[in-house]
């Protein structure tokens, strides 16, 4: 299942909230019996500059905010208004990239309304609400959009590149390379012939459609940039490339360095 999750930014901070935690609660009022651990998700931002500004996949299944796992990462301090009730359903999402401006890759609502694919949801033809689902072909199509539209923002030398640096627009935020990324998915196809995941080792040609292409492989990083508090050397070596599913699978739980251990002792492999 994928979701769009909609906020409004008069009534709570979601700039600065996506800035701050890498993982993050959010109210489901609707189909909270139909989520489930892994699940895609969009965060929407409502309002004068509208669109899609971060994906990340469920991690923590919908309950009341008084049950929560981490009512530290809440935000509270962000509510512009009434801030939600203790009996309020919420689920529990990590991040895997936020883009809040045009220039670092966000996709816009006016990007998306004139998409064939994508004009046709309803988060485009009547945006009332807060849950908004996508069909597959959706999600999928939108993927591509989203990296279409990447910000290609790096420091880099002839080993790899320098990424994490906390940079200081609207908020503060996580650099993450697309150029990296895509120097180990090129280096992963000339050695091994095709682009594959690296744990379970299903291509694109085994699920979908070739023309949906590269984003079906995701970049996992070994050393996670929200542990440092500084910039962090990357390199191709410190990426696992997963597909959708191994990727999480990984980040299930916060010990994500035992869930790879354990996928690949899975499949039998070692990586």
């Amino acid at each position: 299942m994928t979701l769009i999750l909609q906020g409004n930014p008069d009534k709570f901070d979601v700039d600065d909230y996506l800035a701050r935690y890498p993982f993050i609660y959010w109210s489901l009022p609707v189909l909270q019996d139909k989520v489930g651990i892994g699940d895609n998700i969009i965060i929407w931002r409502a309002g004068s500059l509208a669109g899609a500004i971060a994906i990340g996949r469920v991690s923590e299944l919908p309950k009341q905010i008084q049950n929560i796992d981490y009512p530290e990462a809440l935000g509270n301090d962000l509510w512009r208004k009434e801030i939600d009730e203790p009996t309020t359903i919420k689920v529990g999402i990590s991040i895997d990239d936020v883009r809040i401006t045009v220039e670092e890759g966000m996709c816009t609502r006016e990007l998306l309304r004139n998409d064939a694919v994508f004009k046709k949801n309803r988060i485009i033809t009547n945006p009332q609400g807060t849950v908004f689902q996508l069909s597959d072909e959706e999600f999928f199509h939108f993927i591509g959009l989203w990296n279409s539209h990447t910000s290609t923002i790096s420091t880099r030398d002839d080993d790899g590149v320098h990424e994490g640096q906390v940079r200081r627009r609207l908020h503060a935020f996580r650099e993450r390379s697309v150029e990296i990324i895509r120097k180990k998915k090129e280096a992963f196809t000339e050695k091994h012939g095709k682009l594959r995941c690296e744990v379970c080792g299903l291509s694109i040609g085994d699920c979908c459609p070739a023309e949906f292409g590269t984003p079906f492989i995701e970049a996992h990083h070994r050393k996670p940039l929200s542990e440092s508090s500084e910039k962090v050397k990357t390199t191709i070596d410190d990426l696992v490339l997963l597909c959708a599913n191994c990727h999480r699978v990984v980040h299930s739980s916060n010990d994500v360095d035992s869930n790879l251990e354990q996928l690949c002792l899975h499949h039998g492999v070692s990586i």
